[in-house]
């Protein structure tokens, strides 16, 4: 099969995510280029520098402000980007998407829908929504996830959790592992080399607990939290208003190879995110991520995050909305390293034996070696193609 997946086409497409997601442009092309598929993304920049990405050719679609105007062109810039390539498989990203899906399984496209996420209990704890608007957001984002479960040739789904609003019969579950391979943490640093800092990577918003931390911030010395990631900037001006936000390091947005060298370069990694629907089934990438790299962890006590964590040893958990429960467990390995380098090893170990990306891309690659000679025979080309 190696040799003829070269002859396919597949496409991946996102207007949410940026076309260096880790996710999307390192696990998920990265590892249908190494089976041999001849793989393009399309996606707003930046375009990833990591070596599993970084020769993947991608279209770099026009920036769109705002949310209203991004989800109304997002379908038709995506569509006249995948129309140059001729497809046989398209492979979106985002729910805005979804009509893309049925207008290519309209023409005998193959279509593979990624749910990162659960998007009816994700638009409940959005702030942007009016809570008076959310119940009925809610029930058409159900909707919305039946029809795109139903019109796909498959769907991927990040957790076992979201995979149940999907149809058993065509939906696989991708988990978001890091890879221990080449390149997601694929070497434990000397305890020597590691500062005495704790890191946040991801998002930086409040509900994945960016107001706790920089109240936690106030009880720890300065600097001892060091944070990377994207911040809107209304929530910027919020957080300036906290007086422990201006003692933490904010690196601002970091490629994914500099976040994996900041993560290998700390003691402690944190993912206090709060209790949110969209959280508490979730599998928190950002913790594996910290595991791989051999990081101690302070991590929200719920959900599967409290087994991963209890199993493998490797951290504390704590209450995510308690600064004082937060900045104690993080001064507490901090203050020995020797506990917190046990715990980062007792989790590295945990993560090379259960939770890297190895097998969860042979999942994916088994998916596309799957549909994809029927797809070719059923295809009957895209409309102005």
């Amino acid at each position: 099969m190696d040799d003829a997946r070269g002859s396919f086409v597949v496409v991946h497409a996102t207007t949410a995510h940026p076309a260096s997601d880790a996710r999307i442009a390192v696990r998920e092309c990265g590892s249908l280029v190494k089976a041999g598929y001849d793989v393009r993304l399309v996606a707003q920049g930046p375009v990833s520098q990591h070596p599993r990405a970084h020769d993947i050719p991608v279209v770099l679609l026009p920036r769109r402000s705002g949310r209203a105007r991004r989800a109304l062109n997002g379908t038709a810039d995506v569509l006249r980007a995948v129309r140059r390539f001729r497809p046989d498989l398209v492979h979106v990203h985002d729910p805005e998407l979804i009509p893309l899906v049925l207008l290519l399984r309209a023409f005998g496209t193959a279509t593979v829908y990624d749910a990162h996420e659960d998007l009816a209990a994700q638009v409940v704890s959005k702030p942007w929504i009016p809570r008076t608007m959310r119940p009925t957001v809610a029930l058409a984002s159900r909707a919305l996830v039946k029809v795109v479960g139903a019109a796909a040739s498959s769907v991927v789904a990040a957790t076992p959790h979201i995979a149940e609003s999907f149809p058993a019969r065509k939906t696989v579950v991708v988990r978001n592992y890091p890879s221990l391979v080449d390149g997601d943490g694929s070497a434990s640093p000397e305890p020597f080399r590691r500062e005495k800092v704790a890191v946040y990577v991801g998002a930086v918003t409040e509900d994945r607990g960016s107001v706790v931390l920089a109240r936690a911030a106030e009880l720890l010395p300065e600097g001892a939290i060091v944070m990377a990631g994207p911040i809107a900037d209304e929530h910027s001006r919020r957080l300036a208003r906290e007086p422990g936000w201006s003692r933490i390091n904010y690196l601002g947005q970091l490629d994914h190879a500099d976040v994996l060298a900041l993560e290998r370069s700390a003691v402690v990694g944190l993912v206090t995110l709060k209790a949110t629907p969209a959280y508490v089934d979730s599998l928190p990438t950002k913790l594996f991520e910290y595991m791989a790299a051999g990081l101690s962890v302070v991590a929200s006590d719920f959900g599967t995050w409290s087994e991963v964590v209890r199993e493998s040893g490797c951290g504390i958990l704590v209450d995510p909305v308690d600064p004082q429960a937060v900045a104690s467990a993080i001064a507490r390995l901090l203050a020995d390293p020797l506990e917190a380098l046990a715990m980062g090893e007792s989790g590295r170990r945990a993560a090379v034996a259960r939770f890297s990306w190895e097998s969860e891309g042979a999942t994916l690659v088994g998916l596309y070696d799957s549909l994809l000679p029927a797809a070719r025979r059923s295809s009957v080309g895209l409309p102005g193609s």
